[in-house]
């Protein structure tokens, strides 16, 4: 079966990540071909993994596994969702613009917050000329709504859908997700993309700090090639 990629990473996560499947999975190196670039026109992961499987088995005769992935940030809404790979010319200009982004959506907060915070002080003080507040759940709602306008929203999630095709016919395909959030400055050496600014949940270091080894085990691509893994075994997928 072939990796539908020409991106040497992916390559060794698909050939890492499917080691014990009992289906060999082959580059395009190693048949000596290079993969044509497929417009990815689709609207969701689903419909650009589809797309480049399906082109892909085309174009080589024979079965293919293909993904679509990225980076959904919930203080962007969603984005750069499909757009992550061609959201800047490079992955330091992708992670460099994440990174503004997020920065500028967190200040545009915080200026509301104080704005906001400025009104509810001032009524406050209002209220408090008839009357005292003595219990402290009164002062709740103005507590949450600072904090809550305050928080510094940097929560994330890496999705990956796989698409397995043979030459006209998309069979299935397979979505898998991390939940995490993004670091403050890229870190780490491995990995590639986003990986450098991207932590999971239940750590405190990045993709690219944790190494492939861990990686291969919790990321987004490796939870939807365990469920094409399960299904080329004949499993069912939940």
């Amino acid at each position: 079966m072939l990796a539908g990629t020409n991106n040497v990473h992916k390559i060794l996560e698909f050939k890492s990540i499917l080691q014990d499947s009992g289906t060999m999975i082959v580059s395009p190196p190693e048949l000596g071909i290079s993969l044509p670039d497929i417009p990815e026109d689709g609207s969701t992961f689903e419909e650009n993994a589809g797309i480049k499987a399906l082109g892909f088995a085309k174009f080589a005769k024979m079965t293919v596994i293909a993904d679509d992935s990225g980076l959904e940030i919930d203080a962007l809404g969603g984005a750069p969702g499909i757009h992550s790979a061609r959201y800047a010319g490079t992955n330091e200009k992708r992670i460099e613009r994440v990174l503004r982004e997020i920065e500028e959506k967190c200040q545009v907060k915080k200026s509301n917050s104080q704005h906001r915070t400025s009104n509810i002080e001032h009524r406050s003080e209002s209220i408090n000329q008839r009357s005292k507040i003595k219990n402290a759940d009164d002062r709740r709602p103005f507590d949450y709504v600072q904090g809550g306008l305050m928080t510094d929203n940097r929560t994330a999630r890496f999705v990956c859908v796989v698409a397995l095709a043979e030459p006209g016919k998309v069979i299935a395909t397979f979505r898998g997700e991390v939940r995490g959030r993004l670091g403050y400055e890229a870190r780490g050496a491995g990995g590639f993309g986003y990986d450098p600014i991207f932590i999971p949940d239940g750590y405190e270091k990045t993709f690219a700090e944790l190494g492939g080894e861990i990686k291969d085990k919790i990321s987004h691509r490796a939870n939807a090639l365990k469920k094409l893994e399960k299904y080329l075994k004949g499993g069912k997928i939940s």
